[in-house]
């Protein structure tokens, strides 16, 4: 049996055979990236919640807004909103409770069928989302601006596989 010296940024560590080394690097990696993520998330919720503070707005605030007024031609449903922006039935009722509380949007159950409920902008919602959308746009572009093209094309491609294979998990446990 030989015996292999891994080097690694958070430890060194002696392993006998390849496999387990390989198994003990994947943890690490995984952990790392991890860590990375959430720390990611951190920064983004703070200087996000830093940004919009101006505009008494959370981000989620933000991200509904924004969906109602692009399907504003469309009836769009607090349903619709849960399954499309992928939200809680609680993360939806507390955010729109919120906007209409501040006459952003307005609610009202739909006359065709009593258990839904329709929501609508108004005009100061559209006219606060005018000033808000440019930063919010340019926050998105700064922290991304050190990735070229390419770099970009890649984290949206390992994403995009993070995203499907964390929901066929949460699928397979629907079975």
């Amino acid at each position: 049996m030989s015996f292999i010296l891994y080097s690694t940024a958070s430890a060194t560590m002696y392993e006998m055979g390849a496999k387990g080394a390989s198994h003990q690097l994947n943890q690490e990696m995984t952990r790392s990236i991890y860590n990375e993520i959430k720390h990611i998330f951190h920064i983004y919720k703070k200087n996000a919640r830093a940004m919009l503070q101006q505009f008494d707005l959370t981000l989620p605030q933000i991200i509904v807004l924004r969906h109602l007024i692009e399907h504003q031609q469309e009836t769009i449903t607090m349903n619709e909103l849960i399954t499309s922006l992928n939200y809680s039935p609680s993360s939806i009722s507390t955010i729109i409770r919120g906007l209409e509380l501040e006459g952003i949007v307005r609610s009202e159950r739909s006359t065709k069928d009593r258990r839904e409920v329709n929501v609508y902008v108004t005009e100061k919602g559209r006219q606060i989302l005018d000033p808000v959308e440019p930063m919010v746009q340019t926050f998105y572009q700064n922290s991304l601006h050190a990735l070229n093209d390419e770099e970009l094309q890649t984290l949206h491609t390992l994403l995009v596989k993070m995203k499907n294979n964390l929901q066929s998990m949460d699928n397979a446990g629907d079975n």
